[in-house]
């Protein structure tokens, strides 16, 4: 009786904290394999986000600090904490994963939304602040951009990551810099490799 009841331990499916499930990896009479998923379990109470961060400000970043996290859809400032600090950039493109444990989350707010994080790292507020025009930026999707001149006098779309507006204009935080050339204005419809004469 005793090896009956150690063997249906094995079967039996117990998550270690309540929640809904939202997905389901096998189907009745599939063979469980060690290590395989079999269900992916949310828990309403708390949420985490997470956030790439450049390899310059990496170091200034450390386990427990406060955050503030902005919720696109809902437009909405939260608190937060930094639980996970990844030590590796191997398999990141170079930027860093950092995990951050949302600390008051109201009704709202959905597993999946997209969030900015902003760190309050010491000395970064000393740096000049690139702002451009609100009214230029190109949205596709969930992602924002500027058109630029390149090399070649041609159309560029480079792919920008916003800070806090400032009356019509934004600031940027990643993706371009002070000597770029931004196009504010066009006669025509603006494409990548559109031909550019500068007037």
């Amino acid at each position: 009786e005793q090896e009956v009841e150690a063997q249906m331990n094995y079967v039996r499916i117990k998550s270690p904290f309540n929640g809904v499930v939202t997905n389901t990896f096998v189907k009745e009479g599939d063979l469980a394999n060690p290590g395989m998923p079999l269900l992916e379990v949310e828990s309403p109470d708390q949420f985490q986000v997470v956030a790439m961060v450049p390899e310059s400000d990496i170091s200034k970043i450390t386990q427990d600090m406060a955050v503030n996290v902005h919720l696109k859809t809902l437009d909405q400032w939260l608190s937060g904490k930094v639980s996970e600090v990844s030590s590796s950039s191997k398999n990141t493109g170079g930027q860093y994963l950092v995990k951050v444990i949302l600390e008051d989350t109201p009704q709202p707010v959905k597993s999946g939304m997209y969030a900015t994080v902003g760190f309050q790292i010491e000395g970064a507020g000393q740096k000049d602040a690139l702002l451009i025009p609100s009214d230029i930026l190109v949205n596709r999707g969930q992602l924002t951009g500027v058109y630029t001149v390149s090399a070649q006098d041609k159309a560029l779309l480079r792919w920008i990551r916003l800070g806090r507006a400032v009356g019509d204009s934004v600031t940027v935080l990643s993706g371009l810099n002070a000597e770029d050339r931004v196009i504010y204005s066009s006669e025509g419809k603006l494409y990548n490799g559109a031909k550019i004469q500068v007037q």
